[in-house]
């Protein structure tokens, strides 16, 4: 320490309520201390901007760490904050992460003991699987297991069981692991002990891994409408603490879960786990957030554990891909709500011709959905939100939820006006999936040139986000950087199906790169990220180019989104855009 003051001793009266010794022992670059003498009540600050106290004397004593070791707002208790925290190191450096996943299993009683049995295929489907939920920007899975498959051969089970949690450990992954299956197990208290002595085989040994999410005690358990079920999680809750402390618990889920279930499970789950379908009674689903119904009934915060919609001849059928891709649509809009932990696809892939809720076909083909889904968030608006009030660095975030204008598109809620630099800019109402959305559209524009909408971020070095719908008959739009005025400017354009970098520099166009992605359906999502001369463009969260340009670019600080006037038909049937940030980079490329 340095001016230090040294006394033998200081003594506090006269506080009736904190009467109890504490001192402040100065700092250490991280951690703990690890060597000399401590006292109950002895703190620390580091200088990495934590604090331990010690709650048993000793050299050098017990210590731990006080609260999460992170900021976290008061309003955001439903938010994902408090999972980014002493699990996976990669996710631990990102505020409010949100789940992005798919489950890894099958549809069925039958396929759903066998698919750990008979029919398990590592090589040709569930390491694929697992990979290929890495491919597509997911940072958890969820595997359902099965008691009654565990219990024809567990030694075979347990290496499976290994198996799958150590290659997704390998690849970044976070596990959510389901111990009995509410749907194929037929599970009852009375067996308690040998459910227990299943979980001790498989999980002592993965007891604080940095890999498990949570452990899940069964999947689609109806707790809250059978008092059995209530008894036999009450008494895994027991068993699993016995033995494993500090795991995250969850549980709750059922295709149409009820407020009865979140009560019974809100004293024994870290979070909750709810599942939704299409089904016909589900009014859940229909324009509202269904989290809305629960959120009321809990201080846990809601994963959405599983959705999804069946284009195969059995239950849940929509009718075709791009119903299920409306579907995914509506899912996308509730994860990304502060009430959501995130959400978990059923499923990665096909399990057959009747059970087509998949991302791929069994041939591996993608469906309309995994567009969707790639754009799920994987963390929160109030993380953005954190930037502009913690920081002194500005930041843009516009959804356009205001007013609907012919004239104006207002004022942004996170940066300021934006200026129509060409063309008339508006706000307006679109159908998405069950619901309306308000969205910035080109109202006329210039017959002859481009149309710009731009913010000022006072820097050239940004990550701009732009989410649009683009007109799939003719479309020419997308992300403007660094915008000086109409003859000069850096344009990641959407046209004729594929993505262009373009420069423009005193009036003359240079394509520096062209054809990148490919086709966006009704949603689509580029990103720019600029560092000096360097540029990545994304599409979806693909990095789809990265290059040093040879062709100089000034360091300009507007930016937006631009239309050329091919896009629109006046008013209506052009390009709209849900939304856009523009950020400060915490960190270089």
């Amino acid at each position: 320490m340095t001016g230090e003051l040294i006394v033998p001793d200081l003594k506090v009266s006269g506080l009736t309520g904190s009467v109890q010794a504490t001192r402040w022992i100065g700092a250490t670059t991280s951690g703990a201390p690890a060597s000399g003498a401590y006292l109950v009540g002895d703190f620390v600050i580091n200088q990495d901007g934590h604090i331990f106290i010690c709650t048993a004397a000793g050299t050098p004593g017990t210590w731990v760490e006080a609260g999460d070791g992170t900021y976290q707002p008061a309003d955001q208790a439903l938010t994902t904050k408090w999972v980014g925290v002493g699990h996976n190191a990669a996710l631990d450096t990102v505020p409010n992460w949100k789940v992005r996943g798919v489950n890894i299993s099958k549809v069925g009683s039958s396929s759903g003991i066998t698919w750990w049995t008979t029919d398990y295929d590592w090589a040709g489907k569930i390491q694929p699987a697992i990979a290929g939920a890495v491919a597509i920007g997911c940072n958890t899975i969820r595997v359902n297991g099965s008691y009654q498959a565990y219990a024809t051969d567990p030694p075979t089970y347990k290496t499976r069981f290994n198996q799958i949690l150590n290659y997704s450990k390998s690849l970044g992954l976070r596990m959510i692991y389901s111990f009995i299956n509410g749907n194929w197990d037929t599970p009852v208290s009375s067996s308690r002990a040998a459910y227990n002595t299943m979980m001790v085989d498989l999980l002592t040994a993965w007891v604080g891994d940095s890999s498990i999410l949570a452990w899940e005690y069964g999947n689609e358990l109806d707790a809250g409408g059978s008092a059995d079920l209530l008894t036999l999680v009450t008494n895994l809750h027991t068993d699993l603490r016995a033995f494993d402390a500090t795991t995250k618990l969850t549980g709750g889920g059922a295709a149409e879960p009820t407020t009865a279930n979140i009560i019974a499970y809100n004293s024994l789950v870290d979070f909750h786990d709810l599942h939704f379908y299409p089904r016909p009674s589900n009014t859940k689903l229909l324009g509202i957030n269904p989290l809305d119904i629960y959120k009321s009934l809990t201080t846990k915060p809601i994963l959405i554990g599983e959705f999804g919609a069946n284009i195969g001849s059995g239950l849940l059928n929509v009718g075709d891909e791009h119903a299920v891709a409306n579907y995914y649509r509506r899912f996308r809009e509730i994860a990304a709500t502060s009430s959501c932990m995130g959400a978990i696809a059923w499923q990665y892939m096909d399990d057959d011709s009747t059970n087509q809720f998949g991302l791929y076909s069994l041939a591996g083909v993608p469906r309309q959905a995994l567009a969707e889904f790639m754009q799920f968030p994987d963390r929160s608006d109030e993380a953005a939100g954190d930037a502009v009030r913690y920081r002194g660095s500005p930041v843009v975030l516009d959804n356009f939820a205001r007013v609907t204008s012919a004239t104006t598109v207002g004022t942004s809620p996170l940066g300021g006006s934006p200026t129509a630099a060409l063309g008339t800019w508006g706000i307006k109402s679109v159908a998405f999936a069950e619901s309306t959305h308000q969205v910035a559209y080109l109202v006329t524009g210039d017959v002859s040139t481009d149309n710009f909408l731009l913010w000022e971020a006072n820097t050239g070095d940004v990550d701009i986000d732009l989410e649009f719908n683009p007109n799939q008959t003719y479309h020419n739009t997308g992300i403007i950087a660094r915008y000086a005025d109409v003859n000069n400017f850096l344009y990641l354009q959407y046209r004729s199906n594929v993505l262009n970098l373009v420069s423009r520099v005193n009036g003359f166009d240079t394509q520096v790169v062209g054809s990148l992605g490919g086709k966006m359906l009704d949603q689509g999502r580029i990103r720019m990220s600029l560092r000096g001369n360097q540029v990545l463009c994304y599409q979806f969260d693909r990095c789809v180019y990265q290059t040093t340009p040879t062709v100089p670019m000034a360091m300009n600080t507007k930016h937006g989104i631009r239309v050329k006037s091919g896009t629109v038909n006046p008013g209506d049937g052009g390009s709209t855009f849900r939304r856009i940030a523009i950020t400060i980079p915490v960190r270089s490329l």
